[in-house]
């Protein structure tokens, strides 16, 4: 499930680094928020009521490695795409 909500993200990346359009800003705005959101209580909100700590500390690491593309998506959504006006 994860996957499958994180696949638009890709999509962005590559219209971020080809200079593609897909979709509207608006939908991108939109995802960007719920993708924050799904992340944090995927790997952060459930796993910690489940008392599941080390999974935590661990996924610390991935939330580090995915920081770039979160920066990615918020300049597609937010920067990259109003600028195609």
């Amino acid at each position: 499930m994860d996957f499958i909500v994180s696949l638009p993200s890709l999509a962005a990346l590559y219209g971020l680094a080809f200079s593609r359009k897909f979709f509207r800003a608006f939908y991108w705005k939109i995802y960007f928020c719920f993708f924050v959101f799904w992340y944090i209580l995927i790997n952060m909100i459930i796993p910690s009521l489940q008392e599941k700590t080390n999974y935590v500390y661990a996924d610390m690491l991935g939330t580090i490695v995915t920081v770039p593309l979160y920066i990615a998506l918020y300049i597609y959504a937010f920067k990259f795409l109003n600028s195609k006006k």
